[in-house]
């Protein structure tokens, strides 16, 4: 549901579009954080069952609410609907901005998932695990929306560039060698504000 929904943002903007798209990704971040600390409480309170019930019941009740709310700009842009465009393969900027994201949501997807277990790997207890996670959250929502900012000032390709190489500078100097809960909320924290950076630029791809 979520991934519809973004392509819906951008029509309400000419100016601004990498802030605006940004602020709205961050949201993402808010909700990362409260299920991060609310679902482990949850287990230990709950069970892991009923964790999960509550988390489909909120999910399901926020979505509706959404699904009611929101609106799009289709009559007045006009957007050419294609499932499969093929043709636009033969540009290389198509090809080239394919390869990015492929590159960078393969590492998203490595960051976003495997931190908790990261960290009990390293002797981090349970709770603060749950930390981890939580804290990866916070630097999303407090970082993608300076991201837009940026991108709509120094351009969406410099900065999608340049917060990447960044983040892969981290992961291999900060995060492989952590070995303490501080240096790993350090990681996540920074990390978290910056790894996500294609949802805050994705409006890229309407102007290559």
């Amino acid at each position: 549901m979520y991934l519809p929904s973004i392509a819906i943002l951008p029509q309400w903007f000419e100016k601004k579009r990498s802030t605006a798209s940004a602020i709205g990704a961050a949201g993402s971040g808010v909700g990362g954080l409260i299920f991060s600390l609310a679902t482990g409480s949850m287990i230990e309170s709950l069970s892991l069952p009923w964790a999960l019930r509550v988390t489909g019941i909120v999910t399901g009740a926020v979505n509706l609410v959404a699904v009611l709310l929101i609106r799009d700009r289709d009559h007045v842009v006009k957007p050419k609907h294609a499932a499969l465009h093929f043709g636009l393969l033969r540009h290389s900027k198509v090809r080239w901005l394919l390869l990015w994201v492929f590159i960078m949501l393969l590492g998203y997807t490595g960051i976003q998932f495997s931190l908790s277990d990261f960290a009990i790997s390293i002797g981090i207890n349970g709770s603060n695990a749950d930390l981890v996670t939580a804290m990866l959250n916070v630097g999303t929502t407090l970082g993608r929306p300076w991201i837009g900012l940026l991108c709509d000032r120094y351009g969406r390709i410099e900065m999608s560039g340049l917060l990447t190489l960044m983040t892969g500078v981290l992961c291999f100097t900060v995060w492989i060698p952590a070995q303490s809960l501080g240096v790993t909320l350090f990681f996540v924290t920074v990390e978290g504000a910056i790894y996500g950076v294609f949802w805050a630029v994705r409006t890229t791809c309407s102007t290559l």
